[in-house]
């Protein structure tokens, strides 16, 4: 893991709960005198949807300066994927879809929370992940543009033009995810997971994006690799917490 945390008590616990999750912390940087990032999480009790109020703090102290052009170099090996999302700031996210390119490491984007990506930046991008509601704000449509599969085939369309390399896949909750790669695969895979079952939707992308990441790394194809996430979406969706409710591998499988 790598990224930022201030110097409070939310930073230590953040950094001692990864750890206790196995979780290699030495990429990430404590910064002095700014509070760490904090979301505040509202679960609607009847629908199991989640709003979320946050506050970037220490995340948007991390900058282009904290990446140098010998970054990935450091590593040996090489890392197998570099994932990204947008709660850091968009131009540290750039230079290291940039320097991740240079390095020839697959990169996975999920544009959240949305915002606007210079178009000749998609090329560098190998994966990319997005829900509805962030893929109907990066192509300037409505969010009830994606309610049939025309719409959706067309947005996704629109992403591979701009050029991501290997795969769209938009997420959209309980219908599944369609999926779209250059190459000419599509379609949609759907959850496993009883709407009646669903207690807490927080989390759930990021179980998706994170499983789909370990199975990419392992060598598997993109269909086995999307089913691989949607369980573990599926899943998380099923308890409670936005780290918590995450599951391990031997439950996936």
């Amino acid at each position: 893991m790598v990224g930022a945390v201030g110097d409070d008590e939310f930073g230590s616990r953040l950094k001692d709960g990864l750890r206790q999750n196995r979780i290699d912390v030495e990429g990430v940087v404590v910064k002095k005198g700014v509070s760490s990032g904090v979301a505040v999480i509202i679960v609607e009790e009847d629908t199991a949807e989640n709003r979320i109020l946050y506050t970037a703090g220490a995340n948007e102290a991390l900058t282009v300066q904290d990446f140098p052009e010998d970054f990935f170099s450091s590593f040996s090996p090489l890392p197998s994927i570099l994932v990204l999302q947008l709660e850091t700031p968009l131009q540290t996210v750039l230079h290291l879809l940039t320097l991740a390119s240079t390095h020839g490491i697959e990169t996975i984007l999920n544009p959240a929370p949305a915002r606007h990506i210079p178009l000749h930046f998609y090329s560098k991008i190998d994966h990319l992940i997005l829900n509805e509601s962030e893929a109907a704000y990066l192509t300037g449509e409505e969010v009830n543009f994606l309610d049939d599969d025309t719409g959706i085939q067309t947005i996704i369309t629109r992403f591979l033009e701009r050029g991501v390399k290997r795969s769209v896949v938009i997420t959209m909750g309980a219908r599944g995810c369609y999926f779209k790669s250059p190459d000419g695969q599509e379609g949609w895979i759907r959850p496993e997971v009883r709407a009646q079952d669903v207690v807490d939707t927080t989390g759930a992308g990021d179980a998706f994006v994170g499983a789909f990441a370990v199975s990419c790394a392992e060598g598997n194809g993109l269909g086995h690799s999307l089913n691989f996430a949607t369980r573990a979406a599926s899943i998380k969706v099923r308890k409670r917490g936005a780290q918590a409710g995450i599951p391990w591998r031997g439950e996936v499988q």
